[in-house]
């Protein structure tokens, strides 16, 4: 079986992946700061939707 070459990043991309990770970690630290294990509603003229974010769904 041949062995797989992959490319090695360069910075510029390092720096492209390391951007998108924080965003992604700070907007997990906000979901789960503010609303795992809390009720959130959302009410509409007709309805009202609730939507609880448990901490099981969100891992």
């Amino acid at each position: 079986m041949a062995k797989k070459e992959y490319k090695r990043m360069s910075i510029k991309e390092t720096t492209q992946i390391t951007r998108q990770l924080n965003a992604i970690y700070k907007a997990a630290h906000l979901l789960q700061e503010h609303f795992v294990d809390k009720k959130v509603s959302f009410v509409g003229e007709v309805s009202t939707v609730a939507i609880i974010f448990s901490t099981t769904n969100f891992i």
